[in-house]
This record gives structure tokens, sequence and C-alpha cells, in this order.
């Protein structure tokens, strides 16, 4: 356990640990690393701004395997980086609440469009009434209309869109469930919804990114997701297993024979 380690390593116990990282403002060990992890990295990040095209601080621009290489890398250590910080409690919670939900509403801009997108096939799939709003004045209208049993899942990797986070508030006044899936414990986003999932991001490359660096942020966001969908379809198996096999047998109409 890391707040074990840090406990033994500083000379004190766990108790000591906690009572000084709920006294720093952190809900729990979890929450108090991340914002850790972020605020090192962005330190990190900003001692070289020189250069827009690059990933993780560093590429190889003289092979195109080494640009892979370096992209592949990045995106295994955003995966390990969530694995190892994922509140699983969270995630259970979340699988259970969808199952409760009289509708599932999906807020999403920009990048984070792929995470959102990936969630509405896999509930959509499983018979889910799953809807998924993109635009912000769509956002507006869609979050002044829910009511209490509505579940509102809103993915921002910074989590600082303002419709994004302006619509969970709203959804929240009106009586719905929020669901929040961002990359810092502290932002707009995490401290408005009433659960929040946390992913890795590649600090590395600047506290916005570089403009033209590839995503790899999206990678463990949508491997939440599909930790999502399985917990659901082990929920009720029987019935999503029922659902399958009827889409299957009308897909098949659409191959190529």
């Amino acid at each position: 356990h890391d707040a074990h380690k840090l406990a033994g390593e500083s000379g004190v116990s766990d108790a000591s640990v906690t009572r000084f990282v709920q006294y720093m403002g952190y809900e729990n060990y979890k929450r108090f690393q991340l914002a850790l992890v972020s605020s090192l990295s962005k330190k990190n990040a900003e001692k070289d701004n020189s250069t827009w095209i690059e990933y993780g601080g560093k590429i190889d621009r003289n092979s195109t395997k080494g640009v892979c290489g370096t992209i592949f890398q990045r995106s295994i250590q955003m995966l390990q980086d969530t694995w190892k910080n994922l509140d699983t409690e969270t995630i259970e919670k979340v699988a259970e609440l969808i199952t409760k939900s009289r509708r599932i509403i999906l807020l999403s801009v920009g990048r984070s469009k792929v995470t959102t997108e990936a969630l509405f096939s896999r509930l959509y799939r499983l018979g889910y009434n799953v809807q998924s709003f993109n635009d912000p004045h769509e956002q507006v209208i869609i979050t002044s209309l829910v009511e209490k049993n509505d579940l509102i899942i809103a993915v921002s990797n910074f989590g600082e869109s303002k419709s994004v986070v302006e619509g969970v508030i709203r959804a929240g006044k009106n009586g719905a469930t929020t669901i929040g899936i961002t990359s810092i414990a502290q932002s707009s986003l995490a401290r408005s919804v009433d659960y929040c999932v946390f992913s890795a991001y590649d600090y590395e490359a600047g506290e916005m990114g570089k403009y033209y660096e590839p995503s790899c942020e999206n990678i463990p966001q949508v491997t939440i997701v599909d930790c999502i969908y399985m917990l659901l379809a082990m929920r009720e198996e029987e019935r999503v297993c029922g659902t399958y096999k009827t889409i299957s047998e009308e897909l098949k109409s659409e191959h190529i024979k």
C-alpha cells in the first residue's frame, strides 16, 4: 500500500499520513497522490516548451519506428498510471447507478468525445436508454430537462470544459445524479460531480498538451469504459446474452459475403 510505504519511509504511523492527507484537503491518499503527480509533472513540462510537435517531452524525429515507439510507450505508461490509482469501488458504483437509471446522458466536447462515443456504443448495445451530447447548446437544453432518475456522465480530460461543467451543475440542481471522468483531482468537474473516476494524463507534454500531440489520455479512459461495460454485462448476463444473440443475427445481413 503506497500510504503505508510513505509512512514507513517517513518514520511516522499510517494514521499520521491519513491525517496529513485530510489536512491538505484530499478525500483519501489516492486523490492526494494524483494531485502530487500532476503538480510534479507540470513543473517538469515547464522547463522546455520550445517545441510544439513533441510527445512526452521527447521524440525521435529521424525514425518512424522511434516516433511510433515513443507513442506506444507513453500510452502504455498512461494505462499503468491509471491502473495504479484506479478507484474500483467508484467503478462498481457507476455500474450500479447505470442499471438503476431511467436515462443516461453523456456530455463531452473536443477530444473527450472519443471516450463518450465508446461509452455510448457499449451502453447502447447492452440495451440501455443512453444519449450523447457534444454541442454546448444542446448540452444546455438536455441538462435543463433532466429529472431525478436520470444519470449524467461527463468527460473532460482537464475537467475545465465550460459547457460540460456547467451542464453537470445544472443537472445536479434538477436532481440528476452526476459522474465525472477526468484526469485532474482538483478540477472544476471533479468538484462538481457526485462521483468521479480518474484517469492518468501525460503532463510532461505541457499543461494543455502540445497542439499536435496524439491523445494518449483517451486510451485509459476507453479502458475504464470497458471495465464498466464488463461489470454491467456480468450483472445482467442472461439478458445481455439474449440481446447480443439477436443483434448478431440481424447484423449478419450487413456483412459482405
